[in-house]
């Protein structure tokens, strides 16, 4: 549905849990990622990672809920 919506090929490429699946965009690994908040907060917060919008029930808005 991503790929249709945004007009993108994703490729998956599996991760054994999150740790490495977050660590992988900042090793250049990958270059996108879809993962819980709480698991990138300190990322985001600190600038490592870029978190294009929040997820508001069933839509994104780049501004938040």
């Amino acid at each position: 549905m991503f790929d249709d919506l945004t007009g993108t090929l994703v490729i998956h490429v599996p991760y054994c849990s999150t740790g490495p699946s977050v660590t992988g965009p900042l090793a250049g690994e990958v270059g996108l990622v879809f993962a819980s908040v709480s698991a990138v907060e300190m990322l985001v917060r600190e600038g490592e990672v870029f978190h294009p919008g929040h997820y508001c029930g069933n839509a994104f808005s780049a501004t938040g809920c």
